[in-house]
């Protein structure tokens, strides 16, 4: 078989050359993920006898049973030889670029990681041409509990910030919603679980998108949620609480009516924030003026 060296943007092959010497240097040199990957998927076995010293006799030991625990074996040192490359690069010189069915095999991954590592992951995510993370968003859900919610929360944020980045156009974000529809509506059905106000104001910019009308109903529970809550802390439910309000307030403007509208008079009336009721007054209007349209 051909062996593989390094190109601009693709993978060369050049006659006769040695396999494992070709897969160690791509490995010594820390080049792009993509040829690193190619050559473990072309020469598994080059590849994978130079993670440590016993790495052969695994391998010989795997050949000589049944070939279950042969590919047993041979996919838990994969998994462990491709960590031990993304752990060795630097986060910015990674770029993530397999396509979505690697998704379940990036997500052992990233459970084995610390947070770093694991950031290095998600926020990488959003590079690939592949918007499909619903994977990410299940495995990363049910792998979440109590011990370590803040984590996987923070996870998530970036997660969402790199796949749904502001800056899309309408058209590429409601494209990826629909792609990802069941972790869209996974986080949607979880938005009063989560304890990072950023995050909820993340998952609920992507519920019109949805156009679900269960969607909208937790949408609205939330806002009554924060109305009651500016009453309880007497209008001063802290920075992060007001500035979910006003997130809440300026996407109900896109699509909201005067079903909406009491829920802007409560604000108005609890909160002590000068931005909150100002972006209150200004959604009052729009419904206003909306209404007057027709």
């Amino acid at each position: 078989m051909k062996g593989i060296t390094k190109g601009k943007d693709k993978l060369t092959t050049t006659g006769n050359n040695d396999n494992l010497q070709n897969c160690h240097y791509n490995f010594r040199n820390g080049y792009v993920l993509k040829n690193i990957l190619y050559s473990i998927l072309y020469f598994p076995s080059s590849c994978l006898s130079i993670v440590s010293s016993d790495m052969f006799r695994v391998k010989s030991f795997a050949e000589n049973n049944k070939s279950g625990m042969k590919k047993l074996i041979l996919a838990f040192y994969f998994i462990y030889l491709l960590k031990s490359i993304l752990w060795s690069m630097d986060c910015n010189e990674i770029e993530i670029i397999l396509n979505s069915s690697m998704n379940e095999f990036l997500l052992k991954i990233l459970y084995q990681g610390d947070l770093t590592e694991q950031i290095c992951i998600v926020s990488q995510l959003g590079r690939r041409s592949d918007p499909y993370i619903d994977d990410f968003i299940v495995g990363i859900m049910e792998h979440m509990t109590i011990r370590d919610k803040a984590r996987y929360e923070y996870l998530l944020r970036v997660l969402l910030d790199g796949i749904f980045n502001p800056d899309y156009s309408e058209d590429e974000l409601a494209a990826r919603v629909t792609i990802n529809q069941k972790g869209i509506k996974y986080l949607v059905s979880s938005l009063h679980s989560f304890f990072d106000p950023m995050l909820r104001c993340r998952i609920m910019v992507l519920i019109p998108y949805l156009h679900d009308l269960t969607s909208m109903s937790i949408l609205m529970t939330r806002g009554k949620n924060l109305s009651l809550l500016l009453e309880k802390t007497n209008g001063m439910p802290g920075i992060q609480i007001n500035n979910e309000i006003i997130c809440l307030l300026e996407i109900i403007r896109g699509f909201g009516n005067f079903d909406y509208l009491y829920l802007c008079q409560s604000f108005i009336r609890l909160s002590r924030s000068k931005a909150v009721v100002n972006a209150a007054r200004e959604t009052i209007k729009i419904f206003i003026s909306r209404r007057s349209q027709y």
